[in-house]
């Protein structure tokens, strides 16, 4: 019996090695990813950041370096990403009060057409009140937090001056102003003259123009009364 236990013994297999143990970190960093896959830093960061076609870290380090990265949970900093690339991704949508007006009728539509198309493209867009009394909109504008701006509505004078300081590539969207910032309208006066024309051409000779009281006046009321005359 001895015997045949020893013999057993000499023929048994060795035990496979165990797999190493992926160390759990609470939110792992770039440099644990490296640790873990016995690689530097720089070569965890290429393996992650760069496309295979372009990254020129061997195929089979840059799987292994992803699968740990998996396994650790690791997601990259969005802080570190936007200082590597000088980009947050990041489009405000500034508006005047503590909470913006426009969040039904006419803009409703337009301000959603607007996320969808930066979403698409890979950017958010970030609704940024802004307040004579209160700075933290300023510096965000200064501190290059906002890759660009979007501003629906006329802007009191300290806040274009703040725009202008901080040099942000500027949309105005609906409205007009300075010339340095793009501005996407509607042809107001031109869609009001084809309205009252078709009325015209139905036989109508009493038309009405009726207008909102003049607190609420905006650019376009101009632009369609000129249409409708």
């Amino acid at each position: 019996m001895k015997r045949s236990s020893d013999s057993a013994s000499k023929n048994r297999r060795p035990a496979p090695p165990e797999a190493p143990q992926i160390p759990v970190v609470a939110r792992p960093t770039i440099m644990d990813v490296a640790r873990a896959a016995g690689v530097s830093k720089a070569t965890a960061s290429k393996a992650m950041s760069l496309p295979p076609e372009e990254c020129p870290v061997r195929k089979e380090t840059r799987e292994r370096i992803l699968e740990i990265a998996g396994q650790m949970g690791y997601r990259p900093s969005w802080h570190a990403k936007a200082l590597a690339h000088g980009r947050s991704h990041t489009v405000g949508l500034l508006y005047q009060g503590p909470f913006p007006w426009y969040v039904s009728g006419v803009y409703e539509g337009m301000l959603q057409s607007l996320a969808v198309s930066l979403q698409s493209r890979g950017y958010h867009l970030l609704f940024v009140p802004v307040t004579e009394n209160d700075s933290s909109w300023s510096h965000m504008l200064h501190d290059q937090r906002l890759d660009g701006c979007v501003i629906v509505h006329q802007m009191p004078e300290y806040f274009q001056d703040v725009l202008c300081e901080a040099q942000l590539p500027t949309v105005l969207l609906n409205i007009k102003g300075e010339a340095q910032h793009l501005c996407i309208v509607p042809d107001d006066r031109g869609g009001a003259a084809q309205i009252t024309q078709h009325l015209l051409d139905l036989g109508h000779r009493d038309i009405a123009f009726y207008q909102l009281p003049l607190r609420f006046q905006h650019w376009s009321i101009g632009e369609r009364i000129a249409g409708y005359k």
